[in-house]
């Protein structure tokens, strides 16, 4: 017979892997009362379910910003191509912008909702400036990329 923390080991591993409750008792050798007793009531097996799902979040959520770095340094390679037409760089600067407002705002909420705060990021810091005009350079940058887009929008449509 296993001990108690052998059980709760195997439980904790299986109900990871599956998410099921009953999969998870059965191979650890527990009613499934104990294994939603655990999961309710057992500060130590909480902490782990909950350190287990936070680095597999954390895993994912690096390799969705790897990918999107990816793409980011793609779509600015196309907006320094001479050989790229106005409007496939207008795409670009159209999507950089709108990914930006969206991973500011996706971490505004973040921050509020967690009350701690994040690690920097320099996405942040691009999206902060460009939505938010800190100072002044932060300002004739935006204008500068603006006056492009209208440049370009207005050589798209010819």
């Amino acid at each position: 017979m296993l001990k108690l923390a052998q059980q709760k080991a195997i439980f904790v591993s299986i109900y990871l892997d599956t998410g099921k409750v009953s999969v998870s008792a059965k191979k650890a050798g527990i009613r499934r009362e104990t294994a939603y007793s655990w999961l309710n009531n057992d500060p130590a097996i909480q902490g782990l379910i909950q350190e287990s799902q936070q680095a597999l979040y954390l895993q994912a959520l690096n390799q969705l910003n790897n990918k999107v770095t990816k793409a980011s340094d793609y779509l600015i390679s196309l907006l320094e191509d001479q050989t790229a037409s106005n409007k496939d760089k207008l795409a670009a600067v159209r999507m950089i912008l709108e990914q930006a407002e969206k991973i500011a705002h996706f971490n505004r909420i973040q921050i509020q909702n967690r009350n701690t705060p994040v690690q920097d990021n320099p996405i942040d810091d691009l999206a902060d400036s460009l939505y938010q005009y800190k100072d002044s350079e932060d300002k004739q940058s935006v204008n500068a990329l603006i006056k492009q887009v209208n440049k370009l929008e207005g050589k798209a449509d010819n």
